[in-house]
This record gives C-alpha cells, structure tokens and sequence, in this order.
C-alpha cells in the first residue's frame, strides 16, 4: 500500500509521486464504449486542493516486466443538489442524464445548459437512462416496468412495456442494447437479463442468498464490449465476468486485503466493478468513515494495485472507448465528476 503520498494541482491535473515503499503487487456501471465525447470546457475551480484531496495514487505495479502509472485528469464536475445518483448516462457531446433511487425525475446537466439543469418527469420510478444520439433520453421505468423515450426538453415521444417475469431493480444500456437487472422474493432470486433483437436472454441469476431479502442491491451490474460485470456489494465483494451468452469469463473475490477496523467488513460496502478495457476498477468503501479501497483487478483476475484513500469519493461510471471515469464526491458541496484516464510506463527511480 501506499505508506507516503506527496501530490500537487497543476493546471487542473492532479499529478501523484508515490514513496519508494508502494507496494508494487497488490478499483454503478454505465459504461456504453460510444466514440466521438467532445470534452465540454473546464469550469474553474476555487483551489487546486480539491482535486488534488480526492484522487489517489493510482500506479498500477507490476504488470509483466513493465511498470504502469494510470492517472486521472479531471476536465468538468457539476454540482448536484440533493441525494448521491442511484444512475447516470453520458452523451457524446458531454450531457449527463441523472436519477436518484426510485425517482421519478430524471436531471440533465452539461456545458450547454449554462449551469440550469433541465428536469424530466417520468410517471414511474425511474431504474435506468441512456441517449439515443445526442436529443434523445430513454429511460427505464418499474411497476410496470417500461421504456420511455423524452427529447431534452422532456417532451414523451413514445413507449414500450416490458415483459419480465420478476421487479426492475437495475437497468443499462450498451448501444442500444438495454440490460436489466431484476430481483424476486418468492423465490429469492437476483438476475441480469439481456433484452437484444431475438427477445430477452438470461445472463446472470444468483437464488438462495438470504441477503436478497434484507440488503437493498446487493448485485450491482456494469456493461462495456458485450461483457458484464456483476458485483456483490457485501463481503465477500465477488465481481464475476461474464459474456451474453452468460458463460462466465471469470469469477473473483478480493483477497488480501487489511481493513483498519479489525476485519469489521460489515461496514464496508463494495461499488459496481467499472471497465478499465482489459482491467476493472472496484472501490470498496467504508460506510462509517471516509475510507475508501480503490482495487485494480487485470482482466484474469490478479489484484495490480490496492490503493488506500481517506475521502468521500466513489466511482460510478466509466467510458473505456474514450477512457472516461466518472465519479461522485462530496466535499463542500455533492458532485458529479469527469476524469480522463491515461496509463504510461513508469519510469524507474
């Protein structure tokens, strides 16, 4: 782990050395692999010390005989006013769609709204959003379940019910392609289903865990290149990889880790495993404190790097065509914010 960190602003990038001693062995949810994001201007921000506070040292260790840095380049961050997201989506041009949990209003924020933020009332809970283009919302809706399509003025322009045997709790789309991620009680059963041009398609079921019934999403799932990452957010913090067809690619839980209060990990919490491309990044956070765990996990598995972080951040999102993280931090106010990754080899000491 990181036992010393020095960091520093400069123009807006927060750049991170790492002590000799790193440990050089040791990571929503809405990702949709779009091209063409036009990065909107940089709202100027009061003091470099707020990037610099939030971001960890993310160097990725040992990665064959070369060593890799990742960093972060925070680009834009928008305020938002009540509740942390249950979702959001991203448009090529840079608009965020936005719910909280069971919602029926869906925010839209970007560089083209000049700091007003632009509501759509939807007459249902909404579980999940996604653009068409760049005019188009579509939003998935419970009880009954449905998707709707809205301009950016809100205004409906159709919808189609949808046909599931079991409740709504989740819902992604990848070009054009939505995912839902469906909860029972009788039986007790968690499944992500794949609703593509030959109907839906099983991808993922979990029945039998008694958890199903006391902790509200205890699957999360994410979606980028035809895969599917599903996160169990209790311990033991299990992402398993799967394929459409639903063959797993890969099942891993996080081993190795310390946490400070003893090893009391019902105060942790995981957040969906985000697409790196070939890696995943998972954050696992401490409910009572700050702590964060920021896991980079290759794609067969190996834990790169555990980096330890004392502040309110989470990341929900990530865009791995245009190498786009997307987080959620609360400082002096609550924000969304955008990051741009890049990784480079790391030059030796």
């Amino acid at each position: 782990m990181i036992t010393a960190i020095e960091g520093e602003s400069v123009g807006g990038r927060a750049q991170w050395r790492a002590s000799p001693h790193s440990n050089a062995d040791s990571a929503g949810s809405f990702g949709n692999g779009k091209r063409g994001f036009q990065v909107p201007p940089r709202r100027p921000r009061p003091s470099g010390i707020l990037t610099a506070v939030v971001l960890a040292p993310f160097i990725a260790g040992s990665c064959g005989p070369d060593q890799l840095t990742f960093d972060l380049h925070e680009y834009a961050a928008y305020p938002l006013a009540s509740e942390i997201p249950a979702g959001l989506a991203l448009s090529a041009l840079g608009r965020i769609a936005v719910f909280e949990q069971s919602s029926p209003i869906v925010t839209l924020l970007g560089p083209d709204t000049n700091s007003s933020k632009t509501s759509i009332h939807v007459a249902r809970g909404v579980v999940g959003v996604a653009f068409i283009g760049d005019t188009i919302v579509e939003v998935a809706t419970d009880t009954p379940p449905a998707l709707s399509r809205f301009t950016l003025q809100g205004k409906p322009i159709g919808s189609t019910p949808l046909h599931l045997d079991d409740r709504m709790v989740e819902a992604q789309a990848e070009n054009g392609i939505w995912y839902f991620g469906t909860l029972a009680l009788k039986p007790v059963r968690y499944r992500v289903i794949r609703r593509g041009a030959n109907g839906p398609r099983n991808v993922f079921s979990v029945s039998g865990d008694s958890l199903l019934r006391s902790v509200p999403g205890l699957f999360r799932f994410s979606v980028f290149g035809g895969e599917v990452l599903v996160t169990r957010r209790e311990r033991p913090f299990t992402v398993t990889r799967l394929d459409t067809s639903g063959a797993v690619l890969r099942s891993v839980e996080p081993g190795g880790i310390a946490f400070s209060d003893s090893g009391a990990t019902e105060r942790w919490l995981s957040l969906p495993a985000l697409s790196l491309g070939a890696p995943y990044l998972q954050t696992l956070a401490n409910v009572r404190t700050n702590e964060r765990r920021i896991l980079r996990v290759s794609r067969d598995g190996l834990l790169l790097k555990e980096t330890i972080l004392s502040a309110p951040i989470g990341f929900v999102a990530s865009y791995p065509t245009e190498r786009i993280l997307v987080g959620v931090r609360s400082l002096r106010v609550r924000e969304i914010v955008l990051y741009r990754w890049s990784t480079a080899a790391r030059r030796s000491e």
